[in-house]
């Protein structure tokens, strides 16, 4: 009867130390569960200030000016609105990205954050992300095509540019003659521009008696910007600068047709205008590729609104419009006893007026149309990005690069 007793006691004794050795390997499942929720519910917290942080940072970038600020922009605002150390993560690594065919800015930001109770499920850490989309807040576009009507383009190369732009007048305007938020312009340049006869107001004395509208480069420190023509400019240092032009003498007697037959069009909304001014285009006369985009950025900028003649241009704010210059050669600069540098000084202006106009916030869109390959690495520095330069060695590409920058101004304004 003892030695029953006995072996009961024993065997209750190993019985309690069975339930707790059991209760003790069932702690571990409990508590790495309790973990489980309190560290998943941090990752929540800590993901939606990641999302919340990273809408910020996209909105900011789609905001900026020029592209450069859309990452300086992106990664001031996160900063500003997630702070790692009181939501337990390390610091999270930002990646923005603006599309400039679809004009989109993405954020995407990943961080890591250290768990508390999860640990005891060997379970360190865990890794979070968000990602956001935003599009540039404009309301219209305003486009230049500065075209290269040097006399190398006579024959099959002026017949493939015309083809090439009319196409991007299709993608544009589709079945419409008039697209209210869409305007372009169109400027022709040899070694100059015609701006037409119309303009004498711009001359610094009363023009020829058969002056066309041919100007000489304007000198001295505006001889490179957008200052609009005026007999008392004012500088921003204080001062006053004429800003006035030269009548430049249009001598086919010379046999170097110093300035195009057609004149500039300046911006304007009706397709059918654009069209005729294209079919218009001749050859004629040498390069200069500077003029091209000095006239160009002065049909873009609002420093010149009204001075067109342009009433139906539109009244948004700078900032709130999509302003696109393309410059398309087929060839490098060359000088004439008429210019005021040397081919070398003209590459250099391009240099100058490329990155000038980019940081007033205008997309430059450049492009060669079987051109010699010294031209084509400041043709390509030119454009706003390596995939806004486009190198055309046949006309098939010729008209895939005019295709692709209709398809970009479609998406802008599909993207609104």
């Amino acid at each position: 009867m003892d030695a029953m007793r006995f072996g009961l006691k024993q065997f209750a004794a190993a019985e309690r130390g069975t339930v707790a050795v059991i209760a003790a390997f069932g702690l571990v499942p409990a508590i790495a569960a309790l973990g489980l929720s309190v560290d998943l519910g941090r990752t929540f917290v800590a993901k939606n200030a990641l999302a919340r942080a990273a809408d910020a940072a996209a909105v900011a970038g789609a905001r900026s000016f020029t592209e450069d600020g859309v990452v300086a922009d992106v990664h001031r605002y996160f900063d500003a609105n997630y702070e790692p150390s009181k939501l337990g993560t390390d610091q999270p690594v930002v990646s923005p990205h603006f599309d400039p065919l679809t004009g989109r800015i993405t954020v995407t930001a990943t961080a890591r954050l250290q768990t508390t109770f999860m640990k005891v499920a060997m379970i360190d850490s865990l890794d979070i992300e968000a990602r956001a989309v935003a599009v540039r807040e404009m309301t219209g576009i305003e486009l230049a095509l500065a075209l290269d009507v040097t006399g190398s383009m006579a024959g099959s190369r002026m017949r493939a540019l015309k083809s090439a732009a009319g196409d991007l007048l299709e993608i544009v305007y589709g079945e419409h003659d008039e697209i209210e938020d869409v305007h372009l312009a169109i400027v022709p340049f040899n070694s100059r521009v015609n701006v037409g006869d119309g303009h004498g107001a711009w001359l610094r004395e009363a023009p020829p008696e058969k002056w066309t509208g041919c100007m000489q480069a304007r000198a001295g420190g505006h001889a490179l910007d957008d200052a609009p023509p005026a007999d008392d400019y004012a500088e921003p240092g204080g001062g006053t600068s004429d800003t006035r032009f030269l009548a430049q003498d249009h001598d086919k007697s010379l046999n170097d047709y110093i300035c195009p037959e057609e004149r500039l069009l300046p911006l304007t909304n009706r397709r059918p205008d654009l069209q005729d001014k294209i079919d218009e285009l001749d050859a004629e006369g040498a390069t200069r590729i500077d003029m091209g985009l000095r006239w160009g950025w002065r049909t873009l900028s609002p420093r010149w609104k009204g001075l067109w003649g342009d009433p139906d241009r539109p009244n948004a704010e700078p900032r709130e419009v999509h302003k696109i210059l393309v410059i398309m050669t087929d060839g490098d600069n060359v000088a004439r006893h008429y210019d005021e540098v040397t081919a070398s000084g003209a590459d250099a202006n391009v240099a100058t007026l490329c990155e000038t106009i980019k940081e007033e916030g205008i997309t430059i869109f450049s492009i060669t149309f079987r051109a010699p390959n010294k031209v084509k690495p400041m043709m390509r520095a030119c454009a706003s990005s390596e995939n806004q330069y486009f190198d055309s060695p046949t006309n098939g590409a010729l008209n895939d690069a005019f295709g692709r920058i209709g398809a970009y101004i479609s998406k802008l304004r599909l993207a609104e």
